[in-house]
C-alpha cells in the first residue's frame, strides 16, 4: 500500500487565462509503474500484480486511487473498450432477436415457414454461433479461469437451448423445443443483469440484490421444514383440491406463506367435518408461524444492514470490474493488430473528461463505470450512506427527546385538565343529584295522586261487580222457581192420568168379576 501512496502525487503547473495573468494549477499524477509486468517476454498480455489482487480479494489494493484509476484507464482505453463495445453488441443483438423471435411464435401472429419468422431465426443462429465462437476464443486463452467462472456455464445453456428451440424440425414446435426455449430466453434476461452488475447507475443495487437473495436462501431450507410440517397436516386434515397430493399441498402451502389464501373457500367451503376445530388451530399456528413471523424474518434479513450490504456490494464490484479487465486485456492482446495497447505508464488527471473514440464509447464510459470518478463517488456514497445514517440516528435521537419532552407537558396538561373535569363533575354532579331528586319527589307525588285515584276506580269497580252479582242471582233464581213450576205442573198431570188409568182399571176388574 505504500508504494501505491507514492505512486499518486501531486504537480503544479502554471496556465494563462488571460493576458498578463498566470494561474497556478494543481494535477494529479498517477504512476503506473507496479502494474508492469516483471519479465514482459514470459507474461506479455498479463497483469500479475492485478491478478494476484483478484485471486485473493484483496480488496483494500483494489480499492486504491492508483488501482481504481488504472482499471478506468484500461476500461477507457481503445484496445479494451473496443472489445468491450464488440461483445456488448454482439450479446444485446442476440438478446433482442431471440426475444422477438419467441414473441412472435408465442402470439401465433406468423406461421413457422413464414419468410420473416425464418429469417429471423437465421438472424438468431449468426449472433448466437458469434457469441459461441466468442465463448471458444475465452477457453482457449485461459480454460482453468474459463471453468471456473459460472457465468460461461450460463452462457454456454443459453447458446445450446437457443439453437435446439430455433432450428425447426417439424410443422410445430416440440415439447422439448418449448421448454428449451423458455430456459434460452429466461437466463439470456438474467446473463443481462448479471453483466450489467459493472454500471455505476444500477449494477450496485444488483448485487445488493443478489446477496440478499443469498441470505433468504440460507434460511430456506429451516422454512422448508416448517413448509412441510403444515403441507402434510393440510393434506391429512383438508378435502379442498389444493390438499389432494403431497407435491399440490406443499405448493399450495408455500404459496399461502406469501399471504395469498383464500380462507373462505379453502377451509369453510367444504362445510364441516370431523377435524374442523383441529383444522382451524393449525390454520392459526401457520398464520402466526409462517405468515407473520417468517416473513418477518425475510424482512429483517432482506433491510438488515443496508450500508455493510451496500459495502460488501461495491467491493465485489471493484472484483467483477478488475477480472472483466484481466479478461479482455487477454483476449484483446491476441489481436494486437486489431486492439492497440494502452502502455502509458504514467497519466495526469486535468479534471478533462477522458477521450474517447466515439460516441458510442463515451456513452459506455459514463453507463457501464468507465469514468474514473464512478469509483470515487461510489465511495462517496458509503460515506454518504453512513453520514445519512448518523444523521438519522441523531435525528431519531433528538425527535425522542422532543417526544419526552412532549409526553411530559402533555401529561402535566392532562393532569391539570383532570383535576379540572373532576371539579366541574362534583359541582355538576351535586347540581344534577338535586334535579333528581325533586323529580323523585315529584314522581312520588305524581304517583300517590295516581294510586288514590286507582284506589277509587277499584272501588267503583267493586261495586258494580257486586250489583252485576246480585242482578245475576237475582236472574238465576227467578228462572230455577220458574222451571220449579213447570215440573210440578208436569208431574201433576202425570199423576192425574195415573189416577185415572187406576180407576178405569179398577172398574173393569170389577166388572169381569160379575
Amino acid at each position: 500500500m505504500n508504494i501505491f501512496d507514492q505512486c499518486v502525487y501531486e504537480e503544479t503547473s502554471l496556465e494563462n487565462r488571460s493576458y498578463a495573468e498566470m494561474v497556478e494549477k494543481t494535477n494529479d499524477t498517477y504512476n503506473f509503474f507496479p502494474f508492469k509486468p516483471k519479465d514482459p517476454t514470459k507474461s506479455a498480455g498479463k497483469l500479475e500484480a492485478m491478478e494476484n489482487m483478484v485471486k485473493y480479494k484483496r480488496d483494500e489494493c483494489l480499492g486504491h486511487p492508483l488501482v481504481r484509476m488504472f482499471i478506468n484507464k484500461k476500461l477507457g482505453s481503445p484496445r479494451v473498450a473496443k472489445l468491450f463495445i464488440l461483445n456488448t453488441t454482439f450479446y444485446t443483438a442476440f438478446l433482442m432477436s431471440l426475444t422477438i423471435y419467441v414473441g412472435l411464435q408465442t402470439g401465433g401472429s406468423y406461421s413457422l415457414y413464414s419468410p420473416g419468422l425464418s429469417g429471423l431465426s437465421v438472424i438468431v443462429l449468426i449472433f448466437c454461433t458469434i457469441n459461441v465462437i466468442k465463448e471458444i476464443i475465452q477457453a482457449a486463452i485461459d480454460w482453468t479461469k474459463y471453468i471456473n467462472n459460472k457465468n460461461n456455464l450460463i452462457e454456454w445453456v443459453i447458446y445450446i437451448c437457443t439453437m435446439i428451440y430455433v432450428v425447426q424440425t417439424g410443422e410445430q414446435k416440440s415439447t422439448l423445443q418449448v421448454a428449451t426455449g423458455a430456459i434460452a430466453v429466461f437466463f439470456s434476461w438474467i446473463n443481462l443483469l448479471w453483466f450489467l452488475k459493472m454500471s455505476s447507475s444500477f449494477g450496485i443495487y444488483i448485487i445488493m440484490a443478489m446477496k440478499v437473495f443469498t441470505s433468504v436462501c440460507k434460511v430456506l431450507p429451516m422454512v422448508t421444514l416448517f413448509i412441510i410440517a403444515f403441507a402434510m397436516a393440510f393434506l391429512m386434515l383438508s378435502q379442498d383440491e389444493g390438499f389432494t397430493t403431497i407435491p399440490i399441498s406443499f405448493l399450495t402451502t408455500f404459496v399461502m406463506m406469501t399471504g395469498e389464501m383464500d380462507f373462505r373457500d379453502t377451509f369453510l367451503g367444504n362445510g364441516t367435518s370431523a377435524f374442523t376445530i383441529l383444522q382451524k388451530l393449525f390454520l392459526m399456528l401457520f398464520l402466526l408461524l409462517i405468515t407473520i413471523a417468517i416473513m418477518n424474518l425475510f424482512t429483517g434479513l432482506a433491510v438488515g444492514d443496508t450500508a455493510e450490504i451496500m459495502k460488501r456490494a461495491n467491493q465485489e464490484r471493484r472484483l467483477y470490474k478488475a477480472n472483466l479487465v484481466l479478461t479482455l486485456e487477454q483476449t484483446a492482446y491476441r489481436f494486437p493488430s486489431l486492439f492497440p495497447s494502452f502502455d502509458k505508464e504514467t497519466w495526469t488527471d486535468t479534471g478533462s473528461k477522458i477521450e474517447g473514440w466515439s460516441l458510442l464509447l463515451s456513452i459506455l464510459k459514463e453507463t457501464y463505470a468507465m469514468s474514473e470518478t464512478c469509483d470515487e463517488t461510489d465511495e462517496v456514497d458509503l460515506e454518504k450512506v453512513d453520514q445519512q445514517l448518523k444523521k438519522v440516528n441523531a435525528m431519531i435521537e433528538n425527535q425522542n427527546k422532543d417526544r419526552e419532552r412532549q409526553f411530559t407537558t402533555q401529561e402535566q396538561q392532562i393532569i391539570t385538565e383532570v383535576n379540572k373535569a373532576r371539579v366541574k363533575c362534583f359541582s355538576e354532579f351535586s347540581r344534577v343529584a338535586e334535579r333528581v331528586e325533586q323529580q323523585i319527589e315529584n314522581l312520588l307525588n305524581i304517583w300517590e295522586t295516581k294510586e288514590e285515584s286507582i284506589q277509587e276506580q277499584l272501588q267503583q269497580w267493586e261495586m258494580k261487580e257486586d250489583f252485576k252479582f246480585q242482578y245475576l242471582s237475582d236472574r238465576v233464581s227467578e228462572a230455577r222457581e220458574k222451571k220449579m213450576q213447570k215440573q210440578l205442573k208436569k208431574i201433576q198431570n202425570m199423576l192425574e192420568l195415573v189416577e185415572s188409568n187406576v180407576v178405569s182399571v179398577v172398574s173393569e176388574m170389577k166388572y169381569s168379576k160379575k
